[in-house]
């Protein structure tokens, strides 16, 4: 038993190491030890980050994103359930993002985020934030998403953490067959970047980038994902992917 759910274990984080390679989050860091600095609180000793990953925020100007990278995986369904949530998806699910935001809260003052900040120039201060993939390859759920059966979930206000998302099933396929779509889409002579809007906090003219290989974790939750194709002919184009129901008059 030990041995299958360490082979469902390596193999869920092998997909998500995929997709992070797809988007860019590379190189990351892996299977990252951290001491738990609240022991009292957290009830542990030491923390696990499955993937760790750090880049310059193109969005918000002089920013670090620190990303903690929990890797949740299954051969079994979501534990979807309208009766009751005894053991189903909300409680699993408030265990899961707990275990994610303590780990984030113990990184702030963790020697690995000194470390890590140090490696960066020219920034002036750091986010912690989170990603949770849960993720599943049962068959009746390959496209299944659980945002919308979490919305009302209380979770413990006195949790640390800037931001954590959510990646289900259905989130990494429509992302990563965007990208799919839109390689084929071109050819592969075209250089496809992800476009980086003007959002008010990247204002600094000098240091700012208007695109780049590097998906902005913002963009993970967002609804549209703005893509840059150039091609060979020099041709330039901005491709936007919707992931709601799309109408002319949307």
């Amino acid at each position: 038993m030990g041995e299958k759910s360490k082979n469902i274990g390596e193999k869920g984080e092998s997909i998500v190491g995929h997709f992070l390679e797809l988007i860019g989050w590379k190189p990351f860091q892996k299977g990252v030890a951290i001491d738990c600095i609240y022991k009292s609180k957290h009830t542990k000793v030491t923390h696990g980050i499955d993937f760790l990953y750090s880049y310059v925020c193109p969005l918000h100007s002089d920013t670090l994103e620190n990303i903690s990278i929990s890797s949740k995986f299954s051969e079994d369904p979501y534990q979807i359930s309208e009766s009751t949530d005894y053991r189903g998806l909300k409680s699993v699910f408030k265990e899961h993002f707990t275990d994610l935001a303590t780990t984030i809260e113990c990184f702030k003052k963790s020697p690995n985020r000194q470390l890590t900040n140090k490696n960066f120039t020219g920034v002036k201060k750091s986010k912690e934030s989170g990603v949770l993939f849960w993720l599943n390859d049962h068959p009746t759920n390959i496209n299944t998403g659980i945002i919308d059966y979490l919305s009302n979930v209380r979770i413990d206000n006195k949790l640390v953490f800037d931001a954590i998302h959510i990646i289900d099933n259905k989130r990494i396929n429509e992302i990563t067959d965007a990208l799919k779509f839109v390689k084929a889409e071109n050819g592969e002579d075209s250089e496809i970047t992800f476009d980086y809007f003007n959002t008010g906090l990247n204002v600094s003219f000098q240091k700012r980038k208007t695109n780049g290989n590097i998906l902005p974790i913002q963009y993970l939750s967002s609804q549209i994902l703005p893509l840059r194709i150039e091609k060979k002919d020099g041709q330039k184009m901005l491709q936007l992917i919707s992931f709601e129901s799309f109408d002319l008059d949307s």
